[in-house]
């Protein structure tokens, strides 16, 4: 899925994610969230408002929104978030990423209202004991849409904590970079490690600096679309920290909270 397009000579957006949980119950090694390193906290309903509401404002159509963690399910403002996201793109794809662990824990109104608001409930299975083919039956029982997402091995892209990476002719092979466009707190990342970045610094005590040209502030009335393409073109300051060369496959497993893990 493109990042950017044009239809009828308007900037629309592929997809992006939003983060309403940066916590997670499971918490896996090598997490390019860093969800085992962040502490308990959840987006905040009015502020996921203000920047829902001028997202719609700023591109002409978006095709996909991603409701994630961490683990989303932990955050208990998800009706609402999924309430407001439909009602404000009435005809974009929504997705909740979801590790699966509380999907049967869940009440009838929850599976109601992701019936209600055509939401795609995208699974991803891990080597936990969760009874998948119950949560899919539950799924069919109310109409619900259930994506399961193989169990896979974790392709671990390591911090360099000096900096030092030239990123500039790699950027094209990130994966991070390319497909996981994040807004938090009104900013818009083209990737999801830069901002997850904060929670690996204040759990190891290191310093990965974030500037402001590594997002883009969407509440700004200057924002325009040629801005919004250039940004997405270009590597982000951020990426003097992303070892590429580097990367490696891992099997899952749950973290130990060891650097490592990250570097």
């Amino acid at each position: 899925m493109e990042q950017l397009y044009y239809k009828n000579e308007k900037l629309c957006l592929g997809y992006f994610l939003y983060e309403i949980a940066h916590h997670c119950n499971i918490n896996c090694a090598g997490c390019d969230h860093c969800a085992p390193l962040a502490k308990e906290e959840f987006a905040d309903f009015e502020i996921f408002k203000k920047d829902i509401k001028r997202m719609s404002e700023i591109f002409f159509h978006i095709d996909l929104i991603g409701i994630m963690g961490g683990e989303p399910l932990l955050n208990k403002d998800v009706p609402k978030i999924l309430d407001y996201t439909r009602k404000i793109f009435p005809s974009s794809n929504i997705v909740l990423f979801t590790n699966g662990s509380l999907l049967l824990s869940q009440q009838k109104a929850f599976w109601e209202n992701l019936n209600r608001n055509n939401i795609v409930v995208a699974v991803t299975v891990y080597k936990l004991k969760i009874d998948y083919k119950k949560i899919k039956e539950t799924a069919e029982r109310f109409n619900v849409k259930i994506d399961f997402k193989p169990n896979f091995d974790f392709c671990k892209a390591p911090f360099n904590l000096s900096g030092t990476e030239d990123n500039r002719d790699k950027i094209k092979d990130c994966f991070q970079g390319n497909h996981c466009a994040t807004l938090e707190n009104g900013k818009l990342f083209r990737c999801s490690v830069a901002p997850s970045s904060r929670h690996f610094n204040d759990y190891f005590k290191t310093d990965l600096k974030l500037s402001e040209n590594d997002y883009l502030d969407i509440h700004q009335n200057s924002v325009n679309s040629q801005q919004i393409a250039e940004y997405f073109s270009q590597p982000l300051p951020f990426c003097r920290y992303c070892n590429l060369n580097k990367r490696e496959n891992i099997s899952w497993k749950h973290s130990e909270r060891k650097i490592e893990e990250w570097t």
